[in-house]
């Protein structure tokens, strides 16, 4: 059996992630689908004709949630029960890295009023951390929402912070008077600030 790299998956099926775009009219679903590590659920469950060029309506990430592409919106579903949690591998090579050393791989932030903190690496791939019981626990980047997925996707290259309706995207690192300035200093953890 054959393995590759996410990036050599993602070479691999370029022309699946164009037809979902083009198919949505929307091409920034594409980096959507390349931000957030999904993969065609189908080519995880059929092992036959696993590349050859079709429509992927089913995209599945490492942590058990989905994205269906329909072609009135886009539906996240978190901690989809219909999928083989069997078939889903972890395809992060920076896993297990705590928040304050993610942060220090990152580029962009986008923190939220609920203790909901996304990194976009500088190899563009998100990983989001949620305040749960005491401590930072990595979790799905789909549980954004596909509108912050978005906006991450079209700001990514930033060199400013913004206000958005629910919490903050700014470049990565700032210094603490950006983070001060757009009202961030509450939200990010001292740990990070500090860059401990």
């Amino acid at each position: 059996m054959s393995r590759y790299t996410i990036e050599e998956f993602y070479d691999k099926i370029n022309d699946h992630i164009i037809t979902v775009g083009g198919w949505k009219d929307d091409p920034g679903i594409g980096s959507v689908i390349k931000m957030c590590r999904l993969k065609p659920y189908q080519m995880l469950t059929d092992k036959k004709d696993r590349y050859n060029l079709k429509l992927h309506k089913h995209w599945v990430d490492e942590y058990g949630s989905s994205l269906f592409v329909l072609k009135t919106k886009l539906k996240v579903v978190l901690d989809d029960l219909t999928i083989d949690r069997k078939l889903l591998q972890c395809t992060d090579m920076y896993d297990g890295l705590s928040i304050t050393q993610v942060s220090s791989i990152s580029k962009l932030v986008w923190a939220t009023k609920d203790k909901m903190i996304g990194f976009l690496g500088l190899d563009d791939y998100l990983r989001v951390f949620v305040w749960l019981d005491g401590q930072w626990v990595k979790r799905s980047p789909l549980l954004l929402g596909i509108e912050a997925l978005k906006q991450i996707v079209k700001h990514r290259d930033m060199g400013y912070a913004m206000t958005m309706d629910d919490g903050w995207l700014m470049k990565w690192p700032a210094s603490k008077e950006l983070v001060s300035d757009c009202g961030a200093s509450g939200v990010l953890p001292k740990e990070i600030l500090d860059g401990e």
